[in-house]
């Protein structure tokens, strides 16, 4: 408390939060929430008034986990020996890219499919060596690497 008009700073210093959260202070005279991360500083006054005083914060937790279905990708036929069928489901419309890369990890093949849901893409492998490739689908934050074998 104070008898006059004083400013401060809070600041997130050695923030440790389980992992799938996230730290938020709550500014209950503002209604505002900000998220805590390492060095983050909320500066705040606080007067005579007695409700810019006292419980006027709360510290929360809340979760960065969501419900959305994870990326699914199946490839036929494998082993090809021509055109692979690529198959993609997910639980959001995100923008989606594929790659091929060989076993050293250079791109042969790559393609942005915009915004999609889900999909299907036939991936012409006949002008590649026999050999083992990986196929990587890309959405938002969620990546899927499967094994593609070429006779």
């Amino acid at each position: 408390s104070s008898g006059y008009e004083k400013q401060f700073i809070i600041r997130a210093d050695n923030v440790v939060v389980p992992a799938g959260g996230k730290l938020v202070l709550h500014d209950k005279l503002l209604e505002k929430y900000v998220d805590l991360n390492q060095g983050t500083e909320y500066a705040f006054t606080i007067g005579k008034d007695k409700s810019t005083q006292g419980g006027r914060f709360e510290l929360g937790l809340k979760s960065t986990t969501t419900s959305v279905k994870p990326l699914k990708v199946t490839m036929t036929p494998n082993p090809t020996t021509d055109d692979v069928k690529i198959c993609f489901t997910s639980g959001k419309k995100e923008k989606i890219t594929v790659r091929v890369m060989d076993i050293t990890g250079v791109s042969i093949f790559n393609k942005d499919l915009g915004e999609q849901l889900n999909g299907t893409l036939s991936v012409p492998m006949s002008k590649f060596a026999a050999g083992i490739y990986m196929v990587e689908l890309t959405q938002g934050e969620q990546k899927v690497t499967q094994r593609l074998v070429k006779e």
